[in-house]
């Protein structure tokens, strides 16, 4: 999630909601949330 939030501010998309701390964190979410779902499906691939 770190890393979501310095991709955020490095390349500016915090401008393009207004710099509004509630509405960073949902486009860090936004960002995160796919990555984290494609990292767990091989694992839960493999149990199942």
């Amino acid at each position: 999630m770190f890393t979501s939030f310095m991709l955020v501010y490095l390349f500016g998309i915090n401008l393009l909601v207004h710099d509004v701390p509630f509405r960073v964190f949902q486009v860090v979410i936004l960002l995160t949330m796919p990555s984290a779902i494609g990292a767990a499906i091989p694992s839960l691939l493999r149990k199942y």
